[in-house]
């Protein structure tokens, strides 16, 4: 109960195997420098934020958990749609409601809503980190051969920027910030890079990045022993504070001036940037919290827990509590993998899996509405694909895309009510 897999984790198998391989493989220095351009691409740089239901990890810079859309208040499996190779990273979805996957073949992948490949591109290299989308559309990714890579829309390549070698390995997830841009790291070197692939800033710290997260003020660096960094490029960053210990999840900002992270795998703390204090919101010990914490609209903490407890906090109380877990008299199935962290539409309504392939939405109100994902056996992400739809990915070979039931009769499922403190 003491280790949990990192948020780094986010498509775990194949994900680790692909770090590693980004480590070993960067074996010579390589000098940073602007990207390659193909002349013969017109690539037009639009500056702001990315589009989409979910251009990156965790759906935003702030790294919320939170999407734009709807979810479907009476979710069931709408269109299962083959998955023809293993995801090398999480999956994003951009303003066509293209779902955009890096597979372990090598190959960058857009599937549209009616299950067809609107586009496949075969990198030089797998996908390390990413794919994020940037404002003007550009699918960004570093490969395991530590080249920040950038595709148009269309598939064609329109920079290579080879990256510093790193010390230590890749873990922080990269991030599409609102102007326009993208930040890798790599071990504890981060660079900010353009929509037209050159380097817009570069800083490197005494120990390797694990989180990335932006706010209005600034970007924020969080370091594998907790220490936090307030970036502005192309200026140096400078220390701000300390969680108190190794984030094991993504760093989330709650506010333009507070961050929250999970440390130790069982505690919730919270930054004040103002002043660097750190105060512990709970401590869930022995439990331990399953990857990242989503914010709803309202400033409530959401998150999944490894006994398969759906939590909810605010003000350092407890306000929801739902078990993601089925009656039942057969031994709990409790591999950690099966867990995923919860997601969050604008309304405040939460969408979770739980370990038995159940995806669930709670409603404001506490309700909650179950599908069953049969055969999938386990999911391995979750992300909005459009308005009252979500698409699960299955280890089992599938896309799961799960939307609005048309009648309580069209599908197999659950309501209930939530027990415990009701959603605020």
């Amino acid at each position: 109960m003491d280790e949990k897999p990192s948020s780094r984790r986010k498509v775990a198998w194949p994900r680790a195997a692909a770090l590693t391989l980004l480590g070993a493989t960067l074996s010579a220095p390589v000098t940073a420098r602007p990207g390659n351009h193909n002349p013969t691409v017109v690539h037009r740089v639009t500056v702001g934020a990315p589009a989409g239901a979910w251009p990156m990890q965790r759906g935003d810079g702030a790294r919320s958990g939170r999407t734009n859309l709807l979810f479907p208040t009476t979710p069931v499996v709408i269109r299962r749609i083959p998955l023809f190779a293993d995801l090398a990273t999480g999956p994003v979805v951009d303003d066509r409601e293209h779902l955009i996957v890096a597979t372990r073949d090598g190959k960058l992948v857009e599937i549209s809503p009616n299950g067809e490949v609107a586009l496949s591109v075969t990198l030089d290299a797998p996908a390390a980190l990413g794919p994020v989308l940037l404002g003007d559309g550009t699918r960004f990714i570093v490969t395991r051969d530590g080249v920040a890579l950038g595709i148009s829309r269309d598939g064609a390549v329109t920079f290579t920027t080879p990256l510093a070698l790193p010390r230590g390995q890749a873990l922080a997830e990269p991030l599409a910030t609102s102007d326009g841009c993208a930040v890798a790291a790599i071990g504890a070197r981060v660079t900010k890079l353009g929509p037209d692939g050159e380097i817009r800033g570069v800083t490197e710290l005494d120990e390797s990045v694990v989180a990335i997260t932006e706010t209005p003020r600034a970007l924020f660096l969080s370091t594998e022993t907790g220490r936090v960094f307030e970036w502005t490029p192309p200026q140096d960053a400078r220390a701000v504070g300390s969680l108190g210990g190794k984030p094991t999840s993504e760093v989330v900002a709650s506010s333009a001036s507070r961050l929250l992270a999970v440390v130790r795998n069982n505690t919730l703390v919270e930054l004040a940037l103002p002043d660097g204090a750190t105060t512990t919101l709970v401590s869930i010990a022995p439990d331990v919290v399953v990857d990242s914490v989503a914010v709803t609209p309202a400033g409530e903490a959401r998150f999944t827990t490894r006994a398969g407890w759906l939590l909810g906090y605010a003000k350092s109380r407890e306000t929801f509590r739902h078990s993601t877990t089925p009656p039942t008299t057969l031994p709990v199935f409790s591999n950690p993998d099966a867990m995923l962290p919860p997601l969050v539409d604008r309304a405040g309504s939460v969408a979770f899996v739980a370990p038995s392939a159940i995806v669930g939405v709670v409603g404001p109100s506490g309700d909650v509405h179950t599908a069953t994902l049969s055969e999938c056996g386990v999911a391995g992400a979750l992300v909005p694909e459009g308005p009252r739809r979500l698409a699960a990915f299955c280890r089992s070979g599938f896309i799961a895309l799960i939307g609005e039931a048309p009648s309580p009769a069209s599908a197999p499922l659950r309501s209930e009510r939530a027990k415990g403190p009701r959603f605020p």
